[in-house]
């Protein structure tokens, strides 16, 4: 993502300018790795929208987890004051 930018001018994948033939199969590209074979343009199509909805489903999760983690962190760091006790020389004497 450049600097700037905001998720309503992202588009994460076009998918019907990733897909291609190669070698009479059919595949679509990511930044990670092409994916397929697939038999014809319409399966890698779907495919390739399956892949780019379960990136975002996964990267939404991703987000939610590291901000309960966060939560987390804050709530268990959070220290607290205590007030002094004095040091006793010794047992507290009974009461009667």
């Amino acid at each position: 993502m450049r600097r700037g930018d905001t998720q309503s001018h992202r588009n994460y994948f076009r998918s019907v300018a990733r897909v291609f033939n190669l070698n009479g199969s059919w595949y679509f590209a990511t930044r990670e790795r092409d994916q397929g074979p697939f038999s014809n343009r319409e399966l890698a199509e779907v495919e390739a929208r399956r892949y780019a909805d379960e990136l975002l489903a996964f990267r939404g999760f991703q987000a939610s987890r590291e901000a309960e983690r966060a939560a987390q962190s804050n709530r268990s760091q959070s220290l607290s004051i205590l007030p002094l006790e004095e040091p006793s020389a010794g047992p507290a004497p009974a009461s009667d």
